[in-house]
């Protein structure tokens, strides 16, 4: 899924004083507050933080110096992002769809033991089995391994 960025209008400049600045995903000029969880800005309106690529180019934050300066503007705004993480919410964010997709950390929703066909709820990526067949597969390779 592709992003897009919009750029800024000519002659923007990054309004420190207010800890405004621009956001490439929002196209606009949005506050930023503070994640007091990670220490970072993030945009108010789509929490993507001051270290992106493209918040970086468009607000001239290159510079450590530059970046410490709006981090302590927003400090000073006492904005605070206080959003949860997608994880947290069980949502995936930017889904196209807009819909509730529930998020799968292990990208496994949906699987089948491989042996019986059951549905089984993976707790690892590797798991391909349901409890009791991989009982039964285990003492299959163990007998296989006496042999």
């Amino acid at each position: 899924m592709k992003t897009p960025v919009i750029r800024p209008p000519e002659g923007f400049s990054l309004a420190l004083q207010k800890a405004l600045a621009w956001c490439p995903y929002c196209g606009e000029e949005k506050p930023f507050g503070l994640d007091s969880r990670l220490g970072y800005a993030r945009c108010m309106g789509c929490g993507i933080s001051e270290r992106d690529f493209y918040v970086r180019q468009f607000n001239g934050l290159w510079s450590d110096d530059a970046l410490d300066k709006f981090v302590r503007a927003v400090e000073k705004s006492r904005r605070k992002y206080d959003r949860p993480f997608p994880w947290e919410t069980g949502v995936i964010v930017g889904d196209p769809n807009k819909s509730q997709v529930p998020f799968d950390p292990v990208g496994r929703a949906g699987s089948k033991c491989e042996r019986c066909g059951n549905p089984i709820e993976a707790v690892s990526n590797r798991q391909r089995y349901c409890p009791e067949c991989a009982k039964i597969i285990r003492r299959e390779k163990r007998r296989k391994e006496k042999q």
